[in-house]
């Protein structure tokens, strides 16, 4: 498995380098690459294949090495408890943060990198502009998206803490994190009305948590529908990050 993932990871890879070193030559109007457009390229690499190192991402590998020293398994050992639980520890931890990247937190990122001349350090500019874009399309995007299909009860958001409730829901095949296709197939043939939207008997509701990253901002935005408070979009993608 190994093995095969990394031949995929490495074509992908290939082409965000392949890509992003074209477009920082023709955008400085040369043709021979730097070693500054080298390590950009580089690191877009790693970006778009999932293998990026960032605060999550390391915590999760140190998570993984932590838990290989638990058990049968032992301080400086490859294989233990982690291998068991977080086998690519990168991964899941760098969807967790193209979701914060993708979500109103993300702007957050931006203020720090338009902040880094106050405190000696040098802007990159295209960083601040690679930030401030996804969390700007996410908010837009993913995060509206999930409060107009919230409003309407196409999407449904975490699911709920009263165990008694959940019962019920499962007995009808409903529970959280589901998007009701029938009811979005309805709604957007109808011309896009609001009554045509309403849940129906046999129905097809599919879960979407799956989706990640997307599936964060989703959900928060489903949530603040369901909230109808704008004010609380913190909370909301707190919640969802933690689903």
């Amino acid at each position: 498995m190994n093995v095969g993932l990394r031949a995929t990871d490495r074509a992908a890879y290939k082409a965000a380098f392949d890509d992003t070193i074209q477009g920082l030559m023709k955008l400085n109007k040369t043709n021979v690459a730097t070693p500054e457009m080298m390590e950009q390229a580089h690191l877009m690499g790693l970006y778009r294949t999932f293998q990026d190192s960032n605060v999550i991402s390391d915590f999760f590998v140190k998570m993984k090495q932590t838990l290989n020293t638990v058990g049968f398994g032992m301080k400086g050992k490859r294989f233990g408890l982690g291998d068991l639980i977080l086998k690519y520890p990168k991964t899941p931890g760098n969807l967790l943060a193209r979701g914060i990247d993708y979500s109103p937190a993300g702007f957050v990122k931006s203020v720090f990198e338009m902040a880094k001349p106050l405190f000696g350090r040098p802007f990159n500019q295209k960083s601040f502009v690679d930030s401030f874009s996804r969390a700007t399309v996410g908010t837009t995007g993913a995060v509206g998206t999930g409060v107009i299909l919230g409003k309407l009860g196409i999407i449904t958001e975490a699911p709920s803490k009263d165990k008694d409730v959940v019962g019920v829901q499962k007995t009808q095949g409903q529970g959280g994190y589901q998007i009701n296709v029938s009811a979005l197939k309805r709604f957007v043939m109808s011309g896009f009305n609001p009554d045509s939207a309403k849940l129906q008997k046999d129905d097809t509701l599919v879960s979407y948590d799956w989706a990640q990253p997307m599936a964060i901002p989703l959900s928060a935005g489903a949530k603040i529908a369901n909230k109808g408070n704008i004010g609380e979009t913190t909370n909301s993608m707190m919640d969802s990050l933690t689903g």
